[in-house]
């Protein structure tokens, strides 16, 4: 029984306790007999379902193997949702009393169990993002290293578990759906993909979705582009303005703040102004008495 021990826990079950109290410490066992004490708390350490672990498996099997164990347990009927709480990490039960809290039952302990797993199902249900489990399970081709054939086989067919694909009404429009999702490579279209339910998302609807994400994607990024350049047009405006006035100034060799001895027209220092050869050149810049290098 190593495979069952793995989804126990050690501790349990209040009520259990308090049966075997109340019997003066036997409990009743499979074929009428009974157990001592002893053989009835070393059985017990082994009877407490591990809580739902949300990324471990589906919920719909964990609740196979909680109907599984409060069958063998023997729990009754009115007790089946108490068993169920107790058996839940702090985090899953604050998480189910939150939930409660905003019903008309506040009280988490007041819930049926048919009411808890809907909780549960709110939260935890993969099928609620069943579009993007579909995307995984057709986006994962690669072997992985030292994978045998059987451990590939049993993997695909755990990553199937998640995509109902036994609810599928259109294999064609679906085949055509799953491509088109998976060639997209596009986070903002797959995010919108995502978000829509898979009995609404058709192939013809997954394309509308697509078209209008990029449309609107790429509108924002034109609209962002021309607010910048109106924002930097003035900026420019007074650069170019400043360059032309500097430019002005620098035909004056009385406002020119030229280092003693510099040519005003060229830079250089082994001659003076009225004797540089470009003393009649045009400045392709500024259009001024000098050469474009002296505006550096």
């Amino acid at each position: 029984m190593a495979a069952l021990e793995d989804l126990l826990v050690p501790g349990y079950c209040w009520w259990r306790r308090a049966h075997v109290k109340a019997d003066g410490g036997t409990a009743e066992a499979d074929g009428g007999t009974t157990e001592s004490p002893d053989v009835t708390q070393q059985h017990l350490q082994h009877t407490q379902l591990r809580s739902v672990r949300p990324h471990v498996g589906t919920l719909e099997d964990y609740y196979a193997r909680f109907g599984t164990f409060a069958g063998a347990s023997s729990i009754p009927e009115d007790k089946i949702a108490q068993v169920f709480l107790t058996s839940q990490i702090p985090g899953i039960y604050k998480l189910l009393g939150t939930l409660a809290a905003q019903q008309t039952l506040k009280d988490i302990n007041a819930h049926s169990m048919e009411g808890i797993t809907q909780f549960m199902r709110g939260q935890f249900d993969p099928k609620r993002f069943i579009v993007r489990e579909r995307f995984k399970f057709m986006s994962d081709m690669q072997r992985r290293p030292g994978e045998t054939v059987l451990e590939l086989a049993a993997r695909i067919h755990q990553d199937a578990t998640t995509c109902d694909f036994a609810s599928i009404k259109d294999p064609q429009d679906e085949s055509m759906r799953i491509r088109l999702v998976c060639s997209l490579g596009n986070e903002a279209v797959l995010k919108a993909v995502f978000k829509i339910s898979d009995d609404e998302l058709t192939f013809s609807k997954a394309v509308q979705v697509a078209v209008e994400t990029e449309d609107a994607a790429k509108v924002a990024k034109e609209t962002i582009h021309v607010a910048k350049a109106s924002a930097t047009t003035p900026v420019l405006m007074m650069r170019q303005k400043k360059a032309s006035s500097s430019g002005q100034k620098g035909t004056s060799n009385s406002s020119r703040p030229f280092p003693k001895g510099m040519c005003p027209r060229c830079g250089k220092t082994n001659h003076v102004t009225k004797d540089c050869r470009f003393m009649n050149y045009t400045c392709r810049f500024c259009h001024k008495g000098h050469i474009a290098k002296v505006l550096r």
